[in-house]
């Protein structure tokens, strides 16, 4: 996806706005991201789930963009 000029580490507050700008409501995302955000961070234990694999969980840590937690 690229937005604002960005096809990474975008902004909480960048999102938003899309969002919006989609007839989503500001609310709504909210609580979207912060799902998202929460599911994120417990990763490290899906990585305990039978059946994965080091090379995939590995290539997909390396996708997983974090900037978005610490963002307000």
């Amino acid at each position: 996806m690229s937005f604002v000029g960005k096809r990474s580490e975008f902004e909480r507050q960048e999102l938003l706005r899309f969002a919006e700008s989609s007839s989503v409501k500001k609310t709504s995302a909210r609580c979207v991201f912060d799902s998202v955000i929460a599911t994120v961070s417990n990763w490290p234990k899906f990585t305990e789930e039978p059946g994965s694999t080091k090379r995939i969980l590995s290539e997909l840590d390396g996708r997983i963009e974090r900037n978005l937690v610490n963002s307000s």
